[in-house]
């Protein structure tokens, strides 16, 4: 059977299957999920389990609000349709084309019986209520699979990282789920919506955003705790990496980012 070119056509495919008794994971759904999570301290998740072959959720906890900022029921009654509309548009692209994949052709090349073995994580930008975006941590593992090995049910957890990370880039891991908790990832990759996305540092991305606070260059040092001669050394590569002329183009490249 060839294998769906998009998320889209995976959702379309699992349709004819069925999936079975996912109830019997609603009494305590998240517990061996909890456990081999690596989870930013005083991070709470939303949790949820997932039936493809509907397009469903089945169960949605109170986290989900808190984490994404949309009531639970709102992913209970808008299925995978809701969340795919407050997904950013690049980022839904890359788990489309990118992230998804990878994991169907891996599910694919193990038996069935050892999908539940392994912890799946990406993260990606989800659009608020007031128009701006938030990070979102998705960690999942499988709860059943087709014949064919293609998964029909998943049990997540999303957690904020909006607080560590705005940035564009998609991180991708799969990792082996142990009796000691998580192995050495078998997959782990980074995606970028456009290959500017990936031309900045971590330390040239904060002065960005301090540049949109409107901090100037002494301001920026003290924060950051840095002298003043490197933080306009910086300025300078994040002027020519991004193409910019002034600060109105490096303000605009970080709302295209979805840093603002």
């Amino acid at each position: 059977m060839a294998s769906p070119k998009s998320y889209q056509e995976f959702l379309s495919m699992v349709q004819h299957h069925e999936t079975s008794n996912l109830t019997q994971f609603l009494d305590a759904p998240t517990v061996p999920l909890l456990k081999s999570l690596r989870m930013p301290k005083h991070h709470f998740p939303g949790t949820y389990i997932l039936d493809y072959t509907k397009s469903k959720y089945i169960a949605a906890s109170q986290g989900m609000e808190s984490v994404s900022g949309y009531r639970s029921q709102s992913f209970l009654e808008g299925g995978l349709d809701f969340t795919t509309q407050i997904w950013h548009n690049e980022d839904a692209k890359i788990f489309s084309d990118k992230v998804h994949s990878t994991n169907l052709k891996f599910l694919q090349e193990i038996p069935t019986q050892q999908h539940g073995n392994y912890l799946f994580t990406c993260n990606y930008r989800i659009r608020t209520r007031f128009g701006g975006f938030r990070n979102i941590l998705q960690q999942s593992v499988f709860l059943q699979s087709a014949e064919t090995g293609e998964p029909l049910a998943t049990m997540g957890c999303i957690t904020d990282i909006s607080s560590l990370r705005m940035d564009g880039r998609v991180t991708h891991t799969v990792e082996p789920i142990t009796e000691n908790g998580l192995g050495e990832p078998v997959i782990s990759n980074v995606y970028y919506a456009r290959p500017e996305d990936g031309l900045l540092s971590t330390r040239e991305v904060e002065i960005v955003k301090c540049i949109c606070e409107g901090l100037s260059s002494a301001e920026i040092a003290k924060k950051l705790f840095i002298s003043v001669y490197t933080v306009n050394n910086h300025r300078q590569h994040i002027m020519q990496k991004t193409n910019s002329r002034n600060v109105a183009d490096v303000i605009k490249y970080a709302i295209r980012q979805g840093w603002l």
